[in-house]
């Protein structure tokens, strides 16, 4: 399983990849989105990013639009923020992309991030998965794959 992390702060990429590497995950840090969605195109092994959602240049938006649509469902998102706490958008990025499969907020918890790496593990498992409507049972009901 290799993630990656996604954030214009390189002091927070690197204090999570230190997190999930503790954990067994193997991690890549990009400082942007740009950098990130080319890092994806040449790494198909990386089926989880985690991404900031406000960034210089293309946002975290930007990244899972774009990587949504190429990648049909291979790759599963989480978003976080440090901006506000509106719950809304929360909401419309969850409805608008059915990849996101969680959104935190900063600054994370370490018990949080324990959700997340659990989440992760229980959706991706251990090998490569074809993720046209597989594990939708962990999904929440309005996210399932149809």
């Amino acid at each position: 399983m290799k993630f990656l992390i996604v954030d214009d702060e390189p002091d927070i990429g690197e204090e999570l990849s230190e997190i999930f590497e503790f954990h067994g995950i193997k991690t890549i840090v990009e400082t942007s989105a740009e950098k990130a969605y080319l890092r994806l195109k040449g790494d198909n092994a990386i089926r989880f990013v985690i991404t900031d959602l406000k960034m210089p240049g293309m946002t975290g938006v930007d990244l899972i639009g774009r990587i949504s649509s190429e990648a049909h469902g291979a790759v599963k998102f989480v978003v976080m923020s440090g901006h506000g706490g509106d719950e809304d958008t929360e909401e419309l990025i969850k409805k608008k992309f059915v990849d996101v499969v969680d959104f935190v907020r900063k600054p994370v918890s370490l018990e949080r991030l324990r959700e997340v790496i659990d989440l992760a593990k229980k959706i991706l498992g251990s090998g490569p998965i074809d993720f046209e409507g597989q594990h939708d049972e962990l999904l929440p009901e309005s996210r399932k794959v149809t």
